[in-house]
C-alpha cells in the first residue's frame, strides 16, 4: 500500500513464497521489496519492518508528512512534504476491495478440455451447426453454468467483474478454413448462454452442416 509514492505496507498473495531482503529490517522481515526494488518503502517509526494493518487503521485521513531520503551511504538527500486527506488502505481493506474475474466452471473447463484434446479444437456441429451452447452438456440449472464468480461460490467480493460478451472464433472447414467470429452478449446474471450462428457470405459454409 502506498502514500503519494512511498509503499508503506506489502505482503506476497502467495504465502508461501518468500524473501531475503534486508529492507526494512532482518531478513525475517521477507519483505516483497525483492521483486519491486524501484519502489520508496517508508519503514516504520521503530526503523524497521514495514507498517502493520493495526498501525495503518489507527493514522488519521487527515494530516502532515514529512519524508527524508536517504542514499546507501546514509546521508540526508532530500526531505518532501506531503499533506494527505485519506490515509492509505491496509493490506486487508485492499484485498477485500480488488476485483474479481469470472473464471470457468470446472464442469465447462472439463468438457473444453476433452472436446479439444485431439485436434485443439471442437465441431460446432454438437447440438446444431447453427447454434452452440456455452453450458454443460447435459446438465442443467446451476450444473449447466460454464461460468462463474467469485460470489457464487460464497466467497467475498465486493467488486465483481462479469462477462458482458460470448464470443466464439474458428474457421470454416467447407471454405479453405476461412476465419469467422460469432457472439452474443450477456446480461450479469448468466452463467451461460446459447451463440447463434450467422454467415457472413453466401460461401460462408459454417453454419450447415457442411461446415
Amino acid at each position: 500500500m502506498a502514500t503519494d509514492d512511498n509503499c508503506m505496507a506489502a505482503k506476497y498473495v502467495n504465502s508461501g513464497t518468500t524473501s531475503s531482503s534486508t529492507y526494512c529490517g532482518a531478513p525475517s522481515d521477507n519483505h516483497p521489496r525483492d521483486i519491486d526494488p524501484t519502489s520508496y518503502w517508508t519503514c516504520n517509526d521503530s526503523g524497521h519492518d514495514q507498517w502493520t494493518d493495526e498501525r495503518l487503521a489507527s493514522i488519521p485521513d487527515q494530516g502532515n508528512w514529512t519524508f527524508k531520503l536517504y542514499n546507501a551511504a546514509g546521508t540526508l538527500i532530500a526531505t518532501e512534504y506531503r499533506r494527505t486527506i485519506a490515509r492509505a488502505p491496509t493490506l486487508s481493506e485492499a484485498f477485500a476491495a480488488q476485483a474479481t474475474w469470472p473464471k470457468l466452471t470446472d464442469g465447462y473447463r472439463t468438457q473444453l478440455i476433452t472436446a479439444t484434446a485431439a485436434s485443439g479444437g471442437f465441431s460446432l456441429s454438437s447440438p446444431t451447426a447453427s447454434k452452440y451452447s456455452v453450458s454443460v452438456s447435459g446438465k442443467t440449472s446451476r450444473e449447466a453454468w460454464a461460468w462463474q464468480l467469485a460470489s457464487d461460490t460464497n466467497a467475498k467480493a465486493v467488486n465483481k467483474w462479469a462477462p458482458r460478451n460470448i464470443k466464439l472464433f474458428g474457421g470454416d472447414s467447407a471454405n479453405s478454413g476461412a476465419g469467422f467470429d460469432d457472439g452474443v452478449d450477456v446480461f450479469s446474471t448468466w452463467r451461460m448462454a446459447t451463440v447463434s450462428c450467422s454467415a457472413s457470405a453466401s460461401t460462408d459454409k459454417h453454419c450447415n452442416a457442411s461446415g
